[in-house]
């Protein structure tokens, strides 16, 4: 398509018009790609362009240069990245600063808050304590204290006359005999006088008179009647002297706690006034540093200076063409070959069957790929996925090496966990059963138990506990009909002595017991590279079936197995693939009329 200039170009970062420069010839026709990056592309291609380096060790210039074909292109690029790098340092600048003054207000809104607490808290203080002033306050408890003191010494004094007085008044020797002056008090004066009267009559007519004068009868039922009512009267006059005595003593002893409380009252104040002080001091620190920031803010200048203006060398600083070209060619005939060396060096782990073959002399009787369904499960009455097939293969090798064994005993393990044992171990086992025969599970990993949970299945009493008592029975122990073609024997509960467990004769007799019952017994083990409970159930197996799995076991594991067998710790000891990519050919197998495999 032919276009004019100028003209726009629509692309997904915007549009762009290409214009016509001086240097352009007027009916020239011109022809070119156009091609455009993301700003992410570009940056990078900079990055890889621009090259910084220092001009001495104690110089503080720096050179910048850029290899690139237009010469305008470079210069605009070089002088941007010192506008940028100026500006940059300028907000980086502002941004501590800014960072600073918002830490700055912050803070200073915080001791806003402090500083109306403290002044709360001292007030909330005063009113608690109910005081103004320290000082104040224990000149008047003083005052108060030495008021009360007197008042008290009034009271008790008073009291004690009218104790006396009542003491003297009950005496049997003084019934007749007036009432001294020195004891009188005001709340009995007036009776005490007229009672001192009447003595003194008495007295008189007492020297004339003899002892049965009615007159002198008379005058001592008086003297008698009257002596009853002053009793009675400074009896109320002790109780209520006694109320004032005793709240004269609790204001004083008040007085005295409040003036003993008064040191700890001024400490306390006073540490309430500190923190208020310290607080005060530091709001005006705040507030002389945010002026200082937004003075520095305001007063920012550029990091860098233009010594000399960008300019362009003279000779072509890049190699030629044809030179470029054949390194390229020389390091395209190079490098792939040392890639495949040093990963093959760097490698651990096996990734297919034929790689294993040539790393250990085991017998290998099968690979099982990755299957993609998700299924636990995956070895099904008239299913025919690759894995299926593969575990159907597996399972022909394994009889292979069984031949001649009946009510084989076979061991499931692996070095360590994570190869698929348990999944291998139940999808052989349903293998087996879609034969006709009589299979059983039997989960003997009692350290770490699984198989239980891995199969969905409930509660049951399982291999430890039958281990454990002998009033168990195998058939107690068996778990039937939960879907699956196969029986199966959990685990149970973790002992606290799984060794010495695996030891005991009931091994023996669980094993001899459904070795009688059962065509095939399938025992998934612990992982012989952990513990040593797989050795153990050893005396008891035919064959074992060792897991594998592909681009996980490394080679230091295959060794291991490889010693095993060497030293013939395990009976009968073959290779079990898991973890495979699946290849073509594995779903095809043969199956009589009804379509069924087996």
């Amino acid at each position: 398509e032919v276009k004019s200039l100028p003209m726009k170009v629509s692309t997904s970062y915007g549009g762009f018009t290409l214009q016509k420069t001086p240097s352009f010839t007027e009916g020239k026709s011109l022809r070119t790609d156009i091609v455009y990056q993301s700003y992410d592309a570009v940056a990078e291609g900079l990055y890889e362009d621009v090259m910084v380096d220092i001009a001495s060790r104690k110089s503080n210039v720096i050179m910048m240069e850029i290899k690139a074909t237009d010469i305008e292109y470079a210069k605009n690029v070089l002088d941007e990245i010192v506008s940028v790098y100026n500006s940059r340092g300028i907000s980086e600048r502002n941004a501590e600063g800014e960072k600073t003054l918002d830490f700055i207000n912050s803070r200073i809104h915080i001791l806003e808050n402090d500083l109306a607490d403290s002044e709360t808290d001292a007030e909330r203080y005063k009113k608690g304590n109910r005081i103004i002033d320290v000082q104040s306050e224990a000149m008047f408890q003083s005052e108060k204290r030495a008021q009360l003191e007197e008042s008290l010494v009034t009271a008790e004094t008073e009291l004690e006359i009218l104790k006396m007085t009542n003491d003297f008044l009950t005496d049997p020797d003084n019934r007749y005999e007036l009432i001294p002056t020195t004891v009188v008090t005001q709340v009995v004066e007036k009776g005490i006088s007229e009672y001192n009267a009447l003595i003194m009559r008495r007295i008189n007519l007492a020297r004339s008179a003899r002892e049965g004068n009615p007159a002198l009868k008379n005058l001592n039922g008086r003297i008698d009647a009257l002596r009853e009512n002053i009793l009675t009267s400074l009896s109320r006059a002790v109780e209520s002297q006694q109320i004032v005595v005793s709240d004269l003593r609790n204001n004083l002893g008040g007085t005295h706690a409040r003036l003993g409380n008064i040191p700890t009252q001024e400490r306390e104040y006073r540490t309430i006034q500190r923190k208020q002080s310290i607080k005060e001091q530091l709001y005006i620190f705040l507030l002389t540093r945010k002026e200082e920031t937004a003075m520095m803010i305001a007063n920012a200048t550029p990091k860098g200076i233009i010594v000399d203006d960008a300019y362009s060398m003279q000779e072509p600083v890049s190699m030629k063409r044809s030179t470029v070209m054949l390194i390229a060619l020389i390091l395209s005939l190079i490098i792939p070959p040392a890639a495949i060396c040093v990963r093959n060096l760097l490698r651990n782990r096996f990734d297919d069957k034929d790689e294993l073959e040539r790393h250990t002399e085991i017998p290998l009787i099968g690979e099982i790929s990755t299957d993609s369904t998700g299924d636990k499960l995956v070895v099904k009455q008239g299913v025919m996925t690759s894995t299926a097939e593969l575990f159907r293969m597996a399972r022909t090798n394994l009889l292979f090496l069984l031949t001649g064994t009946p009510e084989a005993v076979i061991l499931m393990t692996s070095t360590r966990s994570g190869e698929g044992k348990s999944f291998v171990t139940i999808n052989l086992a349903a293998s087996l059963s879609l034969l006709g025969k009589r299979v059983i599970v039997v989960g003997a990993d009692i350290r770490k138990p699984r198989l239980a949970q891995y199969l969905s299945l409930p509660d049951h009493k399982g291999l430890t506990e039958y281990l454990s008592a002998s009033a168990v029975t195998i058939d107690d122990i068996v778990t039937r009909n939960y879907g699956l073609p196969f029986d199966v024997i959990t685990s149970g509960p973790i002992p606290p002595n799984p060794a010495e467990l695996l030891m005991t004769e009931r091994v023996n007799e669980l094993f001899d017991g459904l070795r009688d019952r059962y065509d095939y017994v399938i025992i998934d083990s612990a992982p012989v590279g952990m513990v040593s409970d797989t050795f153990t159930l050893s005396r008891v197996a035919d064959a074992t079936v060792y897991v594998v799995r592909a681009n996980y076991t490394t080679f230091a594991d295959i060794r291991f197995a490889d010693s095993l067998y060497t030293e013939k710790r395990l009976p009968r000891m073959s290779l079990l693939i898991n973890g495979t990519k699946a290849h073509s050919g594995y779903g095809y197998g043969y199956g009589d009329n009804s379509g069924k495999k087996y």
